[in-house]
């Protein structure tokens, strides 16, 4: 119960500052990008639509999850609400596990509004109705939280400037791993090396945007898959936070 009220804490805290306000800027982005997608045939149109709005959604996702993420941990930590929060039934593991669920809740309402938005978006503008783009958003809403739990876990041992250059080369590590590791591997490099370079999640494996930009069926099994891959790592980034911040000096 104590767990699931801070979660619930941290959606109301981001309503409360307004950061949501962020998705009307993603409509405006949407709405401003119909006019200048070039005048190709009706399929091409609508393939360029579909790209920019899981294009513009990927990259609001991420923004948002670290805007929100950075300061969970070490805000409260700073306005000394911590102790009223710790004194409560929750416990220092509790506490990492509230914030990292808050976040995710966060990110699942976010991720929710932007990609049904880009479906109003096609069945407005081109009167096709693309449910495939949930698919598309299903995934990247694993990324974000996959991403959450590493910020909240950087975040309990680091301050809010440092955490975010951190989850930003985080994020373009993961997503340029497989090219920068496909050289060293044919020139026989260490298996240390590739094991170490492992550790990062690959984040292309989240990324079904090229499969719903055309208007192809994500599969449910790619789905699955990609669901237990990102939520693994969370689980793993979590636990280190939890370790983390039980050895906190506060």
């Amino acid at each position: 119960m104590a767990i699931r009220t801070l979660a619930v804490n941290v959606f109301m805290d981001v309503v409360r500052k307004k950061a949501l306000y962020v998705l009307v800027l993603f409509g405006a982005a949407l709405l401003l990008a119909i006019p200048v997608i070039p005048s190709f045939g009706l399929g091409v149109q609508l393939d360029l639509f579909r790209d920019l709005a899981l294009g513009l959604t990927s990259l609001f996702g991420v923004v948002i999850v670290i805007a929100v993420g950075v300061n969970q941990v070490p805000g409260e930590v700073e306005r000394r609400t911590v102790y009223n929060i710790l004194s409560k039934p929750v416990g220092r593991t509790g506490f990492i596990v509230g914030k990292t669920l808050g976040l995710i809740l966060t990110m699942a309402v976010v991720m929710a509004a932007m990609t049904t938005m880009s479906v109003i978006g096609t069945a407005v503008y081109f009167g096709r109705v693309e449910l495939g783009l949930y698919a598309a958003g299903w995934a990247m809403f694993m990324e974000v939280t996959l991403i959450g739990a590493f910020v909240v876990m950087v975040s309990t041992v680091a301050s809010p400037p440092v955490t975010t250059m951190l989850t930003i080369a985080f994020y373009f590590v993961g997503h340029v791993k497989t090219a920068l590791l496909a050289p060293l591997v044919r020139e026989g490099i260490s298996s240390v090396v590739i094991a170490a370079a492992n550790v990062i999640p690959t984040l292309e494996n989240l990324n079904v945007n090229d499969l719903a930009a055309h208007g192809a069926p994500v599969p449910v099994g790619r789905l699955a898959l990609l669901t237990l891959y990102a939520l693994a790592y969370a689980a793993a980034f979590t636990l280190i936070a939890i370790a983390a911040f039980s050895r906190k000096d506060l």
